[in-house]
């Protein structure tokens, strides 16, 4: 949790102040051999009509085992052993002559890393401002980010994919577009993660525009059963979108992002730097 907003510290502390927190039961079932069969993931609001700060917009639960976020080997939201080992090739006694020493969201941490292997199975559920569920499922969630992946609190990236649950797109339509999406992301504000406006701002503003935008429906994240702070559910610029918005096929779409091919193939590649 961020305590206190300092640009040149993350400055983040446990609150010491209760939060909110909601009821998380999950049950497996087990053949004999020890085999997990199927597992069912419910999440309980007890009370909160009786809360403010909760009405008209969306609530949402992640839930996950702890350790694929906060284990030390393993988990995608902490510095983590990454950083431990960037530390020590450095040295503590020439850490403060480290060219990024005094830039923290840009430490090389677990949560830096990227692609599939910091993937980690997580069960979603999304409740509508009328506290109507809307999706509940399971997915693949990953950091997502550039340099806010070492702010707090981080955004997240889901991912549907029959590895987790029954195929590779979440059964709803999730933006009301009458498509739905293999990914969308839990964004905490990026650069802007204290007043989570300038995004927000930027594409509402632009929607009657010739430009690409994305849709932000404000959301209250709880993650592992506690309260995470005020996210925006939003789409992702990928190969779906493009498809979904402009009726492109997705094997048509280059993407390049920060000067990496980001949808597409090597090939393809070489029609964009054309094409630019």
């Amino acid at each position: 949790m961020v305590d206190i907003y300092s640009g040149g510290n993350p400055g983040y502390t446990v609150p010491v102040y209760k939060v909110d927190k909601c009821n998380v039961i999950r049950a497996s079932v087990f053949d004999r051999e020890g085999q997990c069969l199927d597992t069912i993931t419910g999440t309980y609001f007890i009370g909160f009509q009786n809360k403010s700060g909760y009405d008209g917009i969306y609530t949402a639960s992640i839930v996950t085992d702890p350790d694929n976020l906060f284990g030390y080997e393993n988990g995608i939201y902490v510095t983590g052993e990454a950083f431990d080992r960037l530390k020590k090739e450095i040295g503590s006694s020439q850490w403060e002559e480290y060219p990024y020493a005094p830039y923290w969201w840009w430490w090389t941490s677990n949560y830096s890393y990227r692609g599939f292997d910091w993937e980690r199975p997580a069960n979603v559920t999304i409740f509508d401002e009328n506290r109507k569920i809307m999706l509940s499922d399971f997915c693949g969630i990953r950091i997502q980010g550039g340099g806010s992946r070492g702010k707090l609190p981080k955004s997240l990236g889901c991912y549907a994919r029959e590895i987790y649950g029954r195929n590779d797109e979440f059964q709803t339509d999730l933006f009301r577009i009458n498509q739905y999406p293999h990914k969308f992301v839990f964004f905490s504000g990026g650069d802007d993660n204290v007043f989570k406006l300038k995004d927000y701002m930027a594409n509402t503003m632009e929607q009657g525009l010739a430009f690409a935008t994305m849709d932000f429906i404000p959301c209250a994240v709880f993650l592992n059963g506690e309260y995470w702070g005020i996210y925006y559910v939003t789409e992702n610029y990928n190969s779906d979108y493009i498809s979904d918005h402009y009726h492109v096929k997705e094997d048509n779409v280059i993407m390049d992002k920060s000067g990496e091919l980001a949808e597409g193939t090597e090939e393809d590649a070489d029609l964009f730097q054309e094409a630019m």
